[in-house]
């Protein structure tokens, strides 16, 4: 063995280092031949969006079967009058499901545009425009808003800015297996995907202390002892006796202009024990998480049974392991009686909805995320709230405006936006 000093052993090593590096280092470019062009590295370019997969129709199973598939051309139009808002630099927000429990959007029909005074600012088609994503099974398009400030010389309810969103969906009916559904037992864990649809969210207060009160009386603390499907008819039946709804479903304006949904929430309406539709709904899916049951409202668009005008409708989701998403209208069960049915029936109206491939189903919330960026009422799409003081939604007669630089309060015949939408039948879904 060949001994080294400290100083020799450091001086070969350092020669070592230096001869790998000579060896490994990148030669010198030969001369490029006059007139030739450098070829510069491409930029680096920012990740593409994540395209967004097309859904599929709502797949049948030995619990539930989904049939009679109807597709509908849908338009939703907001007309916008103010942009004092909180934050005007916000996008515009509308949800856009996917791949619903009872429905399915044809992705390359989405189309969105913004205008101005009735200049086109901004339009798009296609699944690309859905860059956010809201609730499970939820995407959410994010259109920057447009506005330029309001005309001076027009009075404020003239149409200022407008977002138009144009989408096909197809819409399924169901049908439950009764006995299937009663072999369901408790889950010792629910699907991950289904847990935000077991934690309170605006107007879905289900971590009130009513809630709680509700359930020991509906179960008498026995929850557990019958399977979950027998725990959701019990609880939502519960809720059609003893909420009491004057009728009424949507927030208009003067004039009948739609402005969204009259809904207080579900709080509110349990502690009145009475409310509008909606509430009957928020209260039924609070009910449902309390008992920690996943459940969820759908905010849709149909024409009432015996109305001859479209509307808003709300009708109510819950899960069940296997089964899935199972769909439920309170009111429909309430007007055919369900306080004298026996548990051990098939009911109407829960998990048996023939009419439900008229329902269109636009969103899980009443406004997208947590409820701040609704302008001046629950309705769907979002933007920012609108300055006009703390009452939401903002009364008519409080929201002020601009005419040729004054502030001014709005007379009866003036309202913050307005709602217009239509939507056809364009006969039976065909795979």
């Amino acid at each position: 063995m060949i001994s080294l000093g400290y100083h020799e052993a450091m001086h070969l090593i350092l020669t070592l280092l230096l001869a790998t590096l000579l060896t490994q280092a990148t030669p010198p470019a030969k001369p490029m031949p006059p007139g030739t062009v450098p070829q510069v590295p491409p930029a680096t370019q920012p990740a593409p969006t994540p395209t967004v997969k097309q859904g599929g129709p709502p797949a049948a199973n030995q619990y539930i079967n989904w049939k009679d598939g109807t597709i509908f051309e849908t338009t939703f139009k907001v007309s916008i009058h103010s942009s004092n808002v909180k934050d005007p630099a916000a996008p515009l927000l509308f949800p856009v499901i996917n791949e619903g429990s009872s429905s399915m959007v044809n992705l390359s029909s989405v189309s969105a545009s913004i205008s101005f005074n009735g200049n086109m600012m901004d339009s798009g088609q296609g699944p690309d425009i859905l860059t956010g994503k809201a609730m499970h099974g939820v995407r959410l398009l994010e259109a920057p808003a447009s506005f330029q400030g309001n005309n001076p010389n027009l009075l404020n309810n003239a149409i200022q800015m407008q977002f138009e969103i144009e989408q096909d969906i197809a819409c399924w009916s169901s049908e439950v297996d009764e006995a299937a559904m009663a072999s369901i037992v408790w889950p010792a864990n629910w699907p991950i995907e289904t847990l935000e649809f077991q934690k309170p969210q605006p107007l879905i207060e289900s971590d009130a202390p009513i809630f709680a009160s509700a359930l020991q009386e509906v179960t008498g603390g026995n929850l557990h002892q019958v399977p979950p499907w027998v725990a959701a008819k019990e609880i939502v039946r519960y809720c059609c006796n003893t909420i009491q709804t004057n009728g009424t479903l949507m927030l208009r304006g003067p004039g009948s202009a739609i402005r969204g949904l009259d809904v207080n929430g579900a709080r509110a309406a349990a502690s009145s024990g009475t409310g509008t539709e909606s509430d009957l709904v928020c209260v039924s899916v609070a009910l449902l998480r309390a008992a920690g049951i996943p459940a969820r409202p759908v905010i849709g668009l149909g024409t009432p049974k015996g109305k001859t005008r479209n509307s808003f409708l709300v009708w109510g989701e819950f899960y069940l392991p296997k089964a899935g998403w199972i769909p439920f209208d309170p009111k429909a069960m309430r007007s055919k009686g369900v306080r004298s049915w026996s548990l051990d029936r098939s009911w109407s109206s829960f998990g048996n909805m023939s009419d439900l491939n008229k329902k269109i189903p636009l969103a899980y919330a009443f406004s997208p995320g947590d409820g701040s960026k609704a302008y001046d009422a629950w309705s769907v799409w979002g933007w920012s709230r609108l300055q006009a003081g703390a009452t939401f939604p903002i009364p008519i007669e409080v929201w002020s405006a601009n005419l040729r630089g004054q502030q001014i309060v709005s007379n009866a015949w003036n309202t913050p936006s307005v709602i217009h939408f239509t939507f056809i039948n364009r006969g039976k879904y065909q795979p």
